[in-house]
């Protein structure tokens, strides 16, 4: 593989989004995706995080406008949704296309 086909390459896995690619946010992220609103216990269950893990990766994507957590009360519980933001979304997809694009030329030069 050539120089300028691998330089441009190695930039984009230099600039992959930090915040999404850490393995727990990424299953966060995709679970909402797939599902958009996801309840929190639901997110728990799937993940197997501890509640303080998923607050604390749920928090760090809120603060960044990934994610909206919306908190209300349904009689006598709380019930926390928790959905992508519209630069979510945009960020998500930025990703994956990124990560598509290495994917295909990899596979590409190790056939």
């Amino acid at each position: 593989m050539k120089l300028r086909t691998v330089r441009p390459l190695v930039r984009d896995i230099m600039e992959l989004d930090k915040l999404l690619h850490e393995r727990a946010r990424l299953a966060i992220l995709t679970l909402l995706a797939i599902r958009g609103k996801v309840e929190y216990r639901y997110l728990q269950l799937i993940t197997g995080m501890s509640s303080g893990a998923l607050s604390s990766h749920l928090y760090k994507l809120e603060e960044e406008g990934i994610v909206n957590v919306n908190r209300k009360e349904v009689g006598r519980r709380s019930l926390i949704e928790v959905s992508l933001t519209r630069e979510g979304e945009r960020r998500f997809k930025r990703y994956l296309q990124t990560l598509r694009k290495l994917t295909e030329v990899v596979l590409e030069a190790t056939s």
